[in-house]
């Protein structure tokens, strides 16, 4: 019988460089304010808009380029699940990370995903996937990341 680990590994091989699209979300100004204020980033350009309009090469407010990064989860959550397997999704960290667009604020945004590879590890499995992040009417990506998850399988405890 086929270890957890090795049923895991074998249902992503067979996604590797295949493309999902996540469902849209809007990009609201609570979003942009909340996260302004956690990370003490209140530059005008997120928080302005007549200073935004005459001042900003867009013209109009935008969200920190860092919170459409870290959207990066949710805007997944709606495509097809990575496994049948009931797992834990650990953020390993980022091989690349570029901001071509910036993200307009009430933007309607939305993940694409491809798996690039998959490698088998002592306690689960080592994911790099790239998601690019679509703005609704823009050509460019706000966001494209080449992302690491570790999905190791849950266990059980009691």
């Amino acid at each position: 019988m086929k270890s957890s680990i090795e049923t895991l590994y074998d249902q992503l091989t067979s996604k590797v460089g295949k493309n999902e699209i996540g469902a849209w979300h809007v990009i609201s100004e609570d979003n942009v304010r909340t996260f302004g204020e956690i990370t003490h980033n209140q530059q005008f350009i997120h928080t302005d808009a007549r200073r935004a309009k005459k001042e900003s090469p867009y013209g109009v407010l935008i969200a920190h380029a860092y919170l459409t990064l870290s959207l990066i989860p949710a805007l997944t959550t709606s495509m097809n699940p990575l496994s049948t397997l009931p797992l834990v999704s650990l953020n390993y960290g980022f091989n690349r990370i570029r901001f071509p667009e910036a993200t307009r604020m009430g933007a309607r945004v939305r993940a694409h995903r491809t798996i690039l590879s998959v490698e088998k590890k002592d306690k689960g499995v080592l994911l790099t996937q790239l998601v690019t992040v679509e703005q609704k009417g823009i050509r460019r990506p706000s966001v494209s990341a080449e992302s690491l998850l570790f999905l190791v399988p849950s266990v059980a405890r009691s």
